[in-house]
């Protein structure tokens, strides 16, 4: 059973860290040059796919594709969008 302090504690889960925890190579891109606001970071990961991040919302892209795969925030939606998991899964993957 899940309760809510390990969703809590999930959420709470930093996007970068989300990719470490599933076994995923990423990297920032320094190249990237944000248009709107200057907080927002290129992720590549796998080199299969990249995400703009902006504090816990992301946008997931294939690789040099300009369709959205997924467009959301948090870890725990992050986990669902790359392992294609329920919502209790990435909460226990997360816990």
């Amino acid at each position: 059973m899940i309760n809510q302090a390990k969703i809590q504690s999930a959420r709470k889960v930093q996007l970068t860290d989300v990719l470490d925890r599933l076994g995923l190579s990423w990297q920032f891109d320094a190249s990237y040059c944000p248009r709107r606001n200057p907080k927002t970071r290129l992720i590549v990961v796998d080199t299969r796919c990249e995400m703009t991040v902006t504090g816990h919302l992301f946008v997931l892209r294939r690789r040099g594709c300009r369709k959205v795969v997924a467009s959301r925030g948090g870890a725990i939606d992050l986990v669902m969008s790359l392992t294609g998991s329920t919502f209790r899964d990435a909460v226990r993957t997360l816990a």
